[in-house]
């Protein structure tokens, strides 16, 4: 399994973990996507047959901080101050994967799932407004919603 889908997998099981921890349901993967964008990431279903699935997106501080954090990168390619602050570059970093991400179509009961990557355990409620205001503008094609799975992989903030 190549890195990125190593990355997608975990991030799907914890959303799912999570999401079951939060709302007292049972869902489990019943399979994982191709990998090749034509399908969402994964397909959940729960025992009374309840079936969603879900699209993952990494979102990183800064452009390139994905490749430096997985050593793909000899130093990290901003050079600019060392500080981050979420409700401006990563922010922009978000509305950058969002766009991108609102081109696919999945069908209305898609959930998107977005990995932070950061260093900082952000507080991504901070943004749930912004996120919303940027969302009305573009269309949020996600009926599921936007959830964002800390680092760590113990945090699920819905965003939009």
């Amino acid at each position: 399994m190549k890195e990125k889908e190593q990355i997608e997998k975990a991030t799907v099981d914890a959303f799912v973990e999570l999401h079951n921890e939060m709302y007292g349901t049972a869902h489990s993967v019943r399979e994982y996507g191709d990998h090749d964008g034509d399908r969402p990431d994964a397909l959940c279903v729960a025992a009374d047959g309840d079936e969603f699935n879900v699209e993952v997106t990494i979102t990183e501080d800064r452009p390139g901080d994905i490749q430096w954090a997985l050593v793909k990168a000899d130093q990290r390619p901003y050079q600019g101050p060392p500080g981050s602050r979420l409700q401006a570059n990563v922010l922009a970093q978000l509305a950058g994967r969002l766009d991108k991400k609102s081109l696919r179509r999945y069908g209305g009961r898609t959930a998107l799932v977005i990995r932070d990557s950061s260093g900082v355990d952000w507080d991504w409620e901070d943004i749930r407004p912004q996120a919303k205001e940027y969302l009305q503008q573009r269309g949020n094609p996600y009926q599921l919603g936007i959830w964002v799975v800390n680092r760590a992989k113990t945090r699920l903030h819905r965003i939009a």
